[in-house]
């Protein structure tokens, strides 16, 4: 079995024809900073590439080159260009990588280098092309999903597999959106701002910008990370030749340690399954792993295709290879103010009030949250401000998915986490399972949820739900905002409430759909009337 240098070096077959191995940001310093990332620590990270350069050193010919090829108002870019070389001058105090092309090719090299060398923390190479050669993104995906995270760039970018806001940015003169983008990202941070929160930016000229601006205001109290185009293969696009290098060459021999997926979030570096025979359901993977019935083919040339007599079973018994403990208790410290074991790596914010004999992993906290007693949080979790959990509760538990092999059962490690909103009443005795692989359980924002409600695997909780007591979902159920849950209702497995102000009455069992508003009682429940005038119990921001 070859080692995984050997994995990256055959992925870097195409992309070294336009950058040389020896003189990209070295393996080593990426696992740095990605360790460094999930530790807790916060980055900022800005590239200037040989666009940039161009721009700001007005290189010839390639500033001509590319105003002709992007239809840029000349005046502009270069007066946006500008703002980049004065932040540049300024020496600025987080971390800036400069690709190959700008440090060694002879109309750059002799321009670039001077400022090159007086940078605090300069890295030599592009930096997230590597690191998605490196990592897949893996390492930065999974803590983005344990912070709060808003994303700055094309509207593609919420195909992203997290939980974020977006502002969205015209392509078309991207690099002329500065002021209007700032502003707008300043009326958002004012109103959603949390400690070691993250922004992704994927938008040119405007990014760095930005990124400067709020790395002046915040600091290090948050990560910022100008991502570029490295995002593309991420988000369905393949903009650069080195975009097809990562589906070309890594499709051929897989690292060893690739991670699962549920099949609507499988992308690159991924391994999922499918059990059926509908090309249809599968259009979106690409250079990744399926496991399937033989003699399916999804028809793309960048999946490897694993062909077994039962893909669950396949995938469920993978799932042992990569089980981790989500309340490691070698790895917890007792708190003895609170009498609570916590993990070190914990993200606390500030006027958090946690109960007595409580058992809290690797997590977010947000400010202003408050946490009953005997409260278990499993790793993966993410609580928004101003929530309440109270006394008994389990948040981020596994799952029993299971699948029989003949003579057992065989049990699906839950691999996922939790998301619970801003502003949410949990209640006492209730259960959230974390999601499946890399899926995320999902509660809403100003959610209410009374004793007794266990939530299964990957579902979705809008804003604004009121669930009574006892109320049950079975896994990868859908809930839409503004829904009311009677006591005792219930939800089978992967059935959906689509419509808004939907009412369920106490004891309704749903086994199909409801696509439109109204009241539902019974089992099977049935729509008996529209939501309309007072109903007991009922929260009145129904009526």
């Amino acid at each position: 079995m070859e080692s995984p240098e050997y994995y990256l070096i055959e992925s870097l077959k195409f992309y070294t024809r336009w950058v040389s191995l020896g003189n990209t940001i070295k393996r080593e310093k990426i696992l740095e900073l990605s360790n460094k990332f999930t530790s807790g620590e916060n980055l900022t990270i800005a590239r200037y590439n040989d666009g940039e350069w161009a721009y700001m050193l007005r290189i010839q010919p390639e500033l001509e080159a590319s105003i002709r090829k992007r239809k840029h108002d000349r005046n502009k870019i270069l007066n946006e260009a500008n703002k980049l070389l004065e932040i540049i001058k300024s020496e600025p105090n987080y971390y800036i990588s400069v690709d190959h092309v700008s440090l060694t090719h002879s109309r750059f090299k002799g321009k670039v280098t001077p400022y090159f060398n007086k940078m605090k923390k300069p890295l030599k190479g592009g930096i997230f092309n590597m690191w998605s050669f490196v990592t897949g993104f893996e390492d930065l995906f999974s803590e983005f999903r344990r912070r709060k995270v808003l994303m700055v760039g094309p509207p593609s970018m919420k195909n992203l597999p997290i939980i974020a806001d977006l502002i969205p940015v015209p392509q078309e003169h991207v690099a002329y959106q500065t002021e209007r983008l700032v502003q707008e990202m300043e009326e958002w941070m004012d109103n959603n701002f949390q400690e070691n929160m993250v922004i992704i930016y994927s938008c040119a000229f405007t990014a760095k910008v930005a990124l400067h601006h709020f790395h002046q205001k915040y600091g290090d109290r948050i990560s910022q990370f100008d991502m570029g185009a490295a995002i593309a293969p991420f988000i369905g696009r393949h903009d650069r030749p080195w975009h097809h290098a990562v589906s070309g060459e890594l499709k051929k021999k897989p690292p060893t340690k690739m991670k699962l997926s549920i099949l609507k979030n499988a992308g690159p570096g991924t391994i999922t399954y499918y059990v059926g025979d509908n090309t249809e359901h599968v259009l979106h993977l690409s250079n990744c792993v399926l496991i399937c019935k033989h003699g399916f083919n999804c028809g793309n040339d960048s999946v490897e295709h694993r062909h077994v007599d039962n893909p669950q079973l396949e995938f469920y018994q993978l799932s042992k290879e990569h089980k981790k403990d989500y309340l490691p208790a070698g790895q917890l410290k007792f708190n003895d103010k609170n009498k609570s074991y916590i993990h070190p790596a914990a993200t606390i914010g500030k006027n958090v009030k946690i109960g007595i004999g409580c058992v809290i992993g690797k997590v977010v906290i947000s400010d202003d949250v408050e946490i009953g007693s005997n409260v278990n949080i499993h790793s993966e979790t993410f609580i928004g401000k101003g929530s309440i959990i109270e006394s008994g509760t389990v948040i981020g538990s596994g799952g029993m998915m299971w699948v029989w092999n003949g003579t057992e059962k065989v049990y699906l490690e839950q691999l996922g986490g939790v998301h619970i909103g801003e502003n949410c009443r949990i209640g006492s005795l209730i259960e959230i399972v974390r999601g499946s692989a890399n899926e995320t359980t999902v509660i809403g924002n100003n959610v209410t949820m009374a004793h007794g409600t266990l939530i299964g695997h990957g579902c979705y909780v809008g804003d604004n739900s009121h669930f009574a007591n006892g109320v049950k979902l079975g896994g990868s159920c859908y809930v839409a905002p503004f829904s009311f849950l009677g006591s005792g209702s219930m939800l089978s497995a992967n059935y959906k409430i689509l419509a808004e102000n939907v009412i369920l009455g106490t004891g309704a069992v749903v086994v199909k759909n409801i696509e439109e508003s109204g009241v539902y009682v019974g089992n099977p429940a049935k729509k008996i009337k529209e939501t309309e005038g007072k109903m007991s119990g009922v929260p009145t921001w129904y009526l």
